[in-house]
């Protein structure tokens, strides 16, 4: 509605309606994800974690891909249990700082050797794996510095937030990928 009222003004053209809609989808959609982890958040008492978590995610999710839901729907409930699984297991366990930051490393491990992962609708040409890996590289490195140094100045919040955040990635690569394999052996098969 929003694109047919920028039209009828004369503000976009028909050519644009198309890249139009798809940022105005992209842009909600970012919104809900930041609203349904705020939720969650604060029902775990964690919103300045959970907007922590979801700053981080962001950007890796991004480059590094993963697992996609086929719908939207399906998406959005997929999501809210990989975020609530991780809350769980993460604010409601009791673990020490070093556990915590064990488990960070091991999923930047499987982010770093993983990604990116495309999926069956959208594979990843040879250009956009090197640039995509290259990017997921960069923030992974960022936050990894990040992680060190909340765990030098005993943030353990913060060591929470990012381990929560390479966990998510972690999991959702270590699905794509298991869903794409599978794809590509039943496509193969036929």
């Amino acid at each position: 509605m929003l694109t047919e009222n920028l039209l009828a003004d004369n503000i976009i053209s028909k050519k644009e309606v198309n890249i139009i809609n798809y940022g105005l989808e992209s842009l909600i959609g970012n919104i809900i994800g930041l609203l349904v982890i705020l939720v969650i958040g604060a029902f775990f008492d964690h919103i300045i974690d959970s907007l922590i978590v979801w700053l981080l995610a962001f950007p890796l999710r991004k480059y590094a891909g993963g697992f996609h839901a086929r719908t939207k729907g399906r998406c959005l409930i997929t999501s809210m249990g990989l975020i609530l699984v991780s809350y769980i297991i993460f604010f409601q366990c009791r673990w020490k700082t070093m556990d915590i930051f064990l488990m960070a490393l091991t999923f930047s491990i499987i982010i770093f050797f993983l990604a990116p992962v495309g999926t069956p609708n959208k594979p990843l040409d040879k250009a956009e794996k090197i640039v995509y890996r290259r990017r997921t590289r960069e923030f992974l490195v960022l936050e990894e510095i990040l992680l060190c140094f909340a765990l030098c100045i005993n943030l353990e919040r913060m060591v929470t937030a990012i381990t929560i955040c390479f966990f998510m990635i972690g999991m959702s690569l270590l699905a794509g990928k298991v869903k794409s394999e599978n794809y590509n052996r039943k496509g193969k098969k036929s």
